[in-house]
């Protein structure tokens, strides 16, 4: 196993030393929160719940709106970029790591406020079409730093676990200077089982601008 590693680590370096890497920073808005599809017996019991109530469908779990700060890089895969017709724009791929501080938050209808800080590591594989239009899909791993519960009955809300992991797609749009972009992403995933006492499914939907530094490339 530590040879696979050690292996990976070198194809990565091998691969970032002959590709052109650009680096940036982004910021943006988020809403998120999470569903949970597992009958919770604690909730029903101590607050009288409906299972009904308690269900992914229902509304008891509200999203609410949050940000992220963060900065990223930009690694293109293929230095030249490839097409199918000579007529066609040239089509990029690229790999796109990014930190992120990420301030989360949403409430439990009955029971109280969640507020959470995480560090959000996306790894995301980019296509790009004539180095504008983008999309994207990878997987992501959040690490907890903080969490607070407020509200009526705080007690009752359950903590979230250490680390998460998940996958998120998304779009983006780079400007034609190469340096400003928006990508719109949505995430999913669930956290790691350090907390037995709950199964959630994570989401979260965001929006950001970006800005690369570096010269870019003709086509």
């Amino acid at each position: 196993m530590k040879k696979i590693y050690l292996l990976t680590i070198v194809i990565l370096i091998a691969t970032a030393l002959q590709a052109q890497i650009k680096f940036g920073i982004k910021g943006g808005v988020n809403i998120s929160g999470p569903f949970y599809p597992h009958y919770n017996k604690t909730l029903v019991n101590r607050l009288g719940l409906t299972r009904a109530q308690n269900d992914s469908a229902n509304a008891d779990y509200s999203p609410r709106g949050g940000f992220q700060l963060g900065i990223l890089a930009d690694i293109q895969l293929i230095k030249n970029g490839f097409h199918r017709k000579k007529r066609e724009k040239q089509c990029f791929l690229s790999l796109s790591p990014e930190v992120l501080f990420a301030y989360q938050n949403y409430s439990v209808d009955k029971i109280g406020n969640v507020n959470l800080l995480n560090i959000n590591v996306p790894v995301m594989v980019k296509l790009s079409f004539g180095k504008s239009w983008v999309i994207e899909l990878g997987p992501y791993i959040d690490f907890l730093l903080d969490q607070k519960h407020t509200g009526d009955h705080p007690e009752l809300l359950v903590a979230n676990s250490s680390i998460s992991m998940g996958g998120a797609t998304g779009i983006g749009c780079l400007l034609p200077s190469g340096h400003i972009g928006f990508d719109l992403r949505t995430s999913i995933g669930t956290d790691m089982p350090d907390n037995l006492t709950a199964h959630p499914i994570n989401t979260m939907t965001q929006l950001d601008i970006f800005y690369l530094f570096g010269k870019r490339k003709k086509e």
